[in-house]
C-alpha cells in the first residue's frame, strides 16, 4: 500500500512538469521585428578555444547582421588548432573584427571567464553582447533583442536558442531540453527574471553601464557555469534581468549526437544540481528513478482507476509537451521523446558525478581545477 501511495505521489509530478511547461512556453515573451529609427553601437565578445569548425560561420553570420554600429571582439583562447590563423584573417577581411590572443591561463581563472573579462576591457559601446563560438544569427537578431532590452528597460537579456543536434536521438533530446529547461527559469509574465537569476550562454546581452558598477567577471572567475552564474550575478547586483525567446532568431548545433550529450555535460551537471557536495547525489538519483519509472509501476501495481489515469496522465503529458513545442519552434512529436530525454539527463548526471569525483575535480579547456578550489569559490560567493 505504501509503495504504490509513493509512485502515485511522483507520478503526480508528470502533470506538474506538464503543466510547468506549457505555462512557461506561453508566457515566454517574443521578440517583435525592429522599428527603431536608430540603435546604440554594439560589441559583441566571443570566446574562442579550438573552434576551427564553426568560429568562421559565426564571425560571418554576425558581420552580417543589420545592426548599424556593431563591433565584434573575438578572444583566441589557448587554441591548438587553427581558430587563430582562421579569426586573423578574417580581420584583415573585416575591420569590425578585433582578435585577441591569449597564450597563457593565470592562476584562479577559468579559461571562458578570463577570455571574457579581457575583452571586457576593450567595451567602449554602451550594449554589449556575450555569445559562444558556435551560435548562428539571423540578420535582424541583434536589432530585435536590443530594441527589447531597451524597451523592457533591461540590464540585461538572455536569449532561448534554438538547439541543433546531427543526430535524431540527440535532437529528441535537446527539443525537450528547451522545453522543460524554460520551465526550471523564474520569470514573471513580462519576462522579467527573478531570484536567484539566470544567463543563457548562447546570447546575453547586457549594458555596460550597469555592468561597470557590477563585481563584473573577476567574481566568477572559478564558475562552471558561467553562464548562469554571469545572470545571478547581474541579478545579486541589482540588474532587471530579462529573458525572450529568440529560437526565431539564434541558434546553435549544442551537441552532434547522444553520445556527446552526456560526455558535454560531465563538467556541468554535478556542478549545477549539487554544488559540488556528495550527499544530494543519492536523493537526486532515487527521486529521479522513481519518478521516470512512476508511470509503469503504477499501472503495474495499481487499480484499473490508477491504469485510467495513468493513461490519461501520460496523455495529458505528450499533448501539453507538444502544445509547447510549437512555441520553441520545435517539432511536436519530439514529445514523445521526453521519458527518453529525462533518462538522458539523468545518466549525464550520474556520469558527471562519477568523473569529478574520481578525478577530484574538472578539467576544461586543457587546465585542471580541484574539488577544493571550486568548493572555496562556492562558499565565498554564498557568504558575499
Amino acid at each position: 500500500m505504501i509503495l504504490i501511495w509513493l509512485f502515485r505521489t511522483f507520478f503526480s509530478l508528470w502533470l506538474l512538469l506538464t503543466l510547468g511547461v506549457w505555462r512557461s512556453t506561453r508566457r515566454l515573451p517574443k521578440l517583435k521585428a525592429s522599428t527603431l529609427e536608430s540603435y546604440p553601437p554594439l560589441t559583441v565578445l566571443i570566446p574562442a578555444a579550438n573552434e576551427q569548425e564553426s568560429i568562421k560561420t559565426t564571425i560571418q553570420r554576425l558581420l552580417a547582421c543589420n545592426y548599424p554600429d556593431l563591433k565584434i571582439i573575438a578572444v583566441n583562447d589557448r587554441s591548438t588548432d587553427e581558430t587563430g590563423s582562421i579569426l586573423n584573417r578574417l580581420a584583415e577581411e573585416n575591420n569590425r573584427l578585433e582578435v585577441i590572443h591569449i597564450e597563457k591561463l593565470p592562476d584562479g581563472w577559468m579559461g571562458k571567464v578570463h577570455a571574457l573579462n579581457t575583452a571586457w576591457q576593450r567595451v567602449t559601446s554602451p550594449w554589449f553582447l556575450v555569445c559562444d563560438a558556435d551560435v548562428s544569427f539571423a540578420p535582424d537578431s541583434l536589432k530585435q533583442a536590443v530594441q527589447h532590452a531597451m524597451a523592457h528597460d533591461l540590464d540585461h537579456l538572455s536569449l532561448v536558442p534554438q538547439l541543433g543536434a546531427k543526430s535524431k536521438p540527440a535532437q529528441w533530446v535537446l527539443d525537450n531540453f528547451s522545453m522543460m529547461g524554460v520551465a526550471g527559469i523564474p520569470f514573471d509574465h513580462r519576462g522579467r527574471v527573478g531570484g536567484p537569476g539566470f544567463g543563457i550562454g548562447a546570447f546575453q546581452l547586457i549594458k555596460s553601464d550597469f555592468f561597470k558598477r557590477c563585481p563584473g567577471f573577476p567574481a566568477i572567475q572559478l564558475e562552471v557555469i558561467d553562464d548562469i552564474a554571469l545572470g545571478q550575478m547581474i541579478y545579486r547586483s541589482g540588474g532587471h534581468s530579462g529573458i525572450a525567446n529568440g529560437a526565431s532568431q539564434v541558434s546553435l548545433t549544442w551537441y552532434a549526437n547522444w553520445r556527446t550529450i552526456i560526455l558535454g555535460l560531465e563538467k556541468n551537471l554535478f556542478a549545477a544540481a549539487t554544488g559540488y557536495r556528495i550527499w544530494p547525489i543519492l536523493p537526486i538519483v532515487l527521486a529521479a528513478c522513481l519518478f521516470l519509472i512512476s508511470p509503469v509501476a503504477v499501472w503495474a501495481l495499481g487499480s484499473p482507476i490508477d491504469q485510467g489515469c495513468v493513461f490519461g496522465g501520460m496523455g495529458l503529458h505528450f499533448l501539453g509537451l507538444a502544445i509547447a513545442a510549437r512555441h520553441m519552434k520545435v517539432k511536436p512529436r519530439h514529445a514523445l521523446a521526453s521519458p527518453f530525454a529525462l533518462a538522458t539527463f539523468l545518466l549525464a548526471f550520474c556520469h558527471s558525478s562519477w568523473v569529478v569525483l574520481c578525478m577530484g575535480g574538472v578539467r576544461w579547456r586543457g587546465t585542471f581545477y580541484p574539488l577544493s578550489q571550486l568548493r572555496k569559490q562556492r562558499d565565498a560567493k554564498r557568504s558575499a
